[in-house]
C-alpha cells in the first residue's frame, strides 16, 4: 500500500520533539499556568505568600512542559547513539492491511504496530509522524511518496487508525 524510507538523524529528532507532547497535554500545560497566573495576581492584596506559591506554580507548569521535551529528545537521541557510531538510522516504513511493518535497516530491527495502536497523526512540509498512546513514533517520509499517495495517506490513516480524531 505504502512505503517509505528515510534517515533518522539529529536533525529530525530536533523537529519531532516539537510534536512529541500531545495537544491535550499542552492544553493542560497552558491552562494550569494561565490558572496559577491569575491565582497569583488575584493573590496580591490577600496574600503575598499566596501569590508568591501561584507565580512559583506558573514557573514549574513552564519548565516541566520544557523539561517533557528536552527528555524526549535526549533520550532518542541517546538510544540513538548507543546502537550506533553514525549518529542515524536509515528506517523502512511499510504499511500493509494488518498495520505498520517499522524496520530499522540500520540496527536490523523490526516492529510490527497495529493501526489501533495510533492515536495522533502530526504533519510537516516532507514527513508524517504517527504517535502511539506511549509516545512511540513513526516518521513518514513523503518523498518516498508520489503527489497522489502523499494527497490519499492522511485519509487512509484516518480511516484504518479508529483512535486518530
Amino acid at each position: 500500500m505504502f512505503e517509505t524510507t528515510g534517515i533518522l538523524n539529529e536533525d529530525v529528532l530536533k523537529i519531532l520533539k516539537k510534536y512529541s507532547i500531545s495537544p491535550n497535554a499542552k492544553r493542560f500545560f497552558k491552562i494550569f499556568a494561565i490558572t496559577s497566573a491569575i491565582f497569583s495576581i488575584i493573590c496580591i492584596p490577600i496574600s503575598l505568600k499566596g501569590s508568591i506559591f501561584f507565580a512559583f506554580m506558573v514557573l514549574v507548569f513552564i519548565l516541566e512542559y520544557f523539561l517533557a521535551i528536552n527528555i524526549f529528545y535526549k533520550k532518542s537521541l541517546s538510544i540513538m547513539k548507543e546502537s550506533t557510531e553514525a549518529n542515524e538510522y536509515c528506517y523502512k516504513v511499510v504499511f500493509d492491511e494488518i498495520g505498520a511493518i517499522v524496520s530499522n535497516l540500520t540496527i536490523g530491527a523490526t516492529v510490527q504496530l497495529k493501526y489501533d495502536a495510533f492515536v495522533r497523526i502530526e504533519e510537516i512540509h516532507n514527513m508524517y509522524f504517527l504517535f502511539t498512546k506511549s509516545n512511540q513514533y513513526i516518521i513518514v517520509f513523503k518523498d518516498c511518496l508520489d503527489t497522489k499517495q502523499v494527497n490519499d495517506f492522511k485519509s487512509f490513516i484516518k480511516e484504518r487508525c479508529k483512535n486518530i480524531k
